[in-house]
Parts: C-alpha cells; sequence; structure tokens
C-alpha cells in the first residue's frame, strides 16, 4: 500500500467522522426545538388554566404527566382543570398524587383537594384526609386551619376544634 493510498484513507475517515458529528449535531438541534420539554408544556399548561380553556391546560398537564406521573405541577394544574371542568373526583386523584417533598405547592394543592371533597362533593372523610396531609406539611397555615375547624366543629361542635381555631387566631387570619 502506498503512501497516498494510506493518506486518501485517512481523508476519507477524517471527512466521514466530520459528516457523522455535524449530522448528529443536526439530529440533537432538531430534537431540542422539537422535543418535548417539561418546561414548555407546564407554561401552555399554566397560561391555558389562566384563560378557562381547562381542556387545553389538562392536555398540557398531560404531556408532562406522561413522563412523569407525579410531577408535582402538572398534578396541580391537572387537578385545577378537572375541576374547573366540574369533574370533581377525577381532580381529586391529579391532587392526591402530589408528592408531599414539594411542600408549599403540596399544601397548596392539599387544601384546594379538601375544598373541592367539601364542597363540591360533600366528602367529609376526603376532605379530612387531604387537610390532614396539608397540616402534617405545615401546621400554621391558615386555611387547613380553618378547613380543619370547620370539618371538627362539624363532628362534634366543640373542643377537639379549639387547636386549629387558635392557629387560625395566632396566624393573623
Amino acid at each position: 500500500m502506498s503512501v497516498e493510498t494510506a493518506r486518501g484513507r485517512r481523508k476519507l475517515a477524517w471527512l466521514c467522522g466530520l459528516a457523522m458529528t455535524i449530522g448528529l449535531i443536526a439530529i440533537v438541534l432538531q430534537q431540542r426545538r422539537t422535543g418535548p420539554t417539561d418546561s414548555r408544556d407546564l407554561h401552555e399548561a399554566r397560561q391555558a388554566l389562566q384563560r378557562s380553556r381547562y381542556a387545553d391546560a389538562l392536555r398540557s398537564a398531560g404531556d408532562v404527566l406522561k413522563r412523569d406521573v407525579n410531577h408535582p405541577e402538572a398534578n396541580l394544574i391537572g387537578g385545577r382543570a378537572l375541576a374547573g371542568m366540574g369533574r370533581f373526583r377525577e381532580s381529586l386523584e391529579y391532587y392526591a398524587r402530589i408528592p408531599n417533598k414539594e411542600s408549599r405547592l403540596a399544601v397548596r394543592g392539599h387544601v384546594e383537594a379538601g375544598e373541592i371533597a367539601l364542597r363540591e362533593l360533600h366528602d367529609i372523610t376526603s376532605a379530612e384526609s387531604f387537610f390532614v396531609r396539608a397540616w402534617q406539611l405545615e401546621p400554621d397555615n391558615t386555611a387547613t386551619n380553618t378547613g380543619l375547624a370547620y370539618l371538627t366543629g362539624l363532628g362534634d361542635g366543640g373542643w377537639s376544634a379549639t387547636e386549629y381555631r387558635i392557629r387560625k387566631i395566632r396566624s393573623g387570619a
């Protein structure tokens, strides 16, 4: 094999490697432009929810949930969208999947779910369960204590609701 043939083969191999690298870069860039991203889908879901386009919000949140079924904000948006559509029982399933590790978001979701269970479904057991989950994360939350004081007052109407009422007063509400 001559020196020129070897150089020609090296050039050819180098050009093939360069072409493959350029092709891979093009594929990555195309995927970034058209590929699904949680932030884009959540942004679309938030906007749709704000405009009361509940089906669109649910669809965008659902795209995120296909990738991560326990995504906190996507479950919160999905629950709100379903509640906005009057599908209250289904909305509670979304709220229930919000993990407790996202404390602020979880508290907000559990309180909203408790209020839906109480006011829309008249399901005191579910409402209490959601309010207790919120209370465990943030015992001084005004909405949580209001809900628990109300529910406890319904049950025995008396002293057991006092703790939640005192917490509510101390929080300044």
